[in-house]
């Protein structure tokens, strides 16, 4: 009965969908490489790569208030396999593609071109909702649920207030 509900879920998440808003890749590479620019130069190296997220994820809200964001924690996986840190990332859907905007690079990659990181869980916010989305094997959403309430409060005060 819970797979049912779900599948159900995802269902509804999938076909309630909007278009990905046209995004432009040359913006969001410019605010990529400004906020890495910057949290790169700060002190507080403990809080920079999740503050780094936070900060894109709002300036990317703000010239593309429409487009399909997540916030996305991935295992890092080295060449031969092993997993080593973990990386929060910000991903955005834009030309059929799942856009990568690291902490620690410049540039943003599809998710085609990242292969060294494995997402496992992502949050998103849409229609004013919290969802949380688990992962299979690539970037392929295996299942996605709202979050509870306590959580829900909590994400939606985080990702909708305006970093000031």
């Amino acid at each position: 009965m819970r797979t049912a509900v779900f599948g159900f879920a995802l269902l509804l998440l999938v076909s309630n969908s909007p278009q990905a808003e046209a995004v432009d890749l040359r913006q969001l590479r410019m605010i990529n490489q400004q906020v890495n620019l910057d949290y790169q130069r700060s002190q507080q190296t403990g809080q920079r790569y999740s503050h780094s997220a936070l900060a894109k994820y709002h300036l990317v809200r703000q010239q593309f208030p429409d487009a399909r964001m997540m916030i996305t924690h991935a295992q890092h996986v080295t060449p031969s396999g092993f997993e080593i840190e973990p990386h929060t990332v910000v991903t955005v859907e834009a030309d059929n593609q799942v856009w990568v905007m690291d902490y620690e690079l410049l540039n943003i990659y599809t998710a085609e071109d990242r292969r060294d990181l494995k997402p496992v869980t992502s949050i998103e916010l849409r229609d004013n909702q919290v969802w949380i989305h688990r992962y299979a094997e690539g970037w392929s959403i295996q299942s996605s649920e709202p979050a509870d309430s306590a959580m829900q409060s909590k994400l939606k005060s985080t990702l909708l207030e305006t970093p000031g």
